[in-house]
């Protein structure tokens, strides 16, 4: 009686899971290093919001007592981006920004308007008490293409905003 040693078939999870990791390697090589997903796990950072633009947060890293490092620029979620809407109409509504954090919409049927304003808004550390280190939000190290204030520079941010901030009405507009 002879002893095979059993091959691996197409139900064999090893020999599928050779062949996935096969294939992904093979994909990865084939993709450019811009689309790459980071094969190293992702590590969410607090920081602390300095100065509001309209696309974007420039923030420092916050340890939960002190500022740390120097100022990096920080893509705001991309739904809050001026970028995103402005000058825009959508499903009958169009979109004007007056400011990194607040815009008027205007229905198109009826033409009246509501001014919006993101809630709850980014306070800087001038908005706040002595030693006010401003909002703090959490950021992953996604690198994220914005456009500056001007709307024709373009800044590559390394970290990108994960938020549970919306515009919302302003009361009694």
């Amino acid at each position: 009686m002879s002893t095979m040693k059993p091959q691996p078939g197409k139900n064999d999870r090893q020999a599928r899971e050779v062949g996935q990791a096969r294939w992904e390697t093979e994909a990865n090589q084939r993709s450019t290093a811009e689309d790459r997903t980071p094969s190293k796990q992702q590590v969410w950072l607090e920081m602390a919001v300095q100065e509001v633009h309209d696309n974007y947060l420039v923030c420092r890293a916050w340890d939960g007592l002190e500022l740390k490092g120097v100022n990096v620029n920080v893509a705001k979620d991309p739904e809050l981006r001026q970028s995103a809407r402005d000058g825009m109409t959508i499903n009958g509504l169009s979109y004007e920004y007056t400011g990194p954090q607040a815009r008027t919409v205007t229905k198109e049927s009826d033409s009246s308007t509501k001014d919006q304003i993101i809630i709850p808004m980014y306070d800087v550390p001038a908005d706040g008490p002595e030693n006010f280190p401003g909002s703090i939000i959490t950021a992953a190290p996604i690198a994220t293409r914005v456009l500056a204030d001007d709307g024709a520079t373009v800044l590559h941010c390394q970290l990108r905003e994960f938020t549970q901030r919306a515009y919302a009405n302003v009361e009694g507009s």
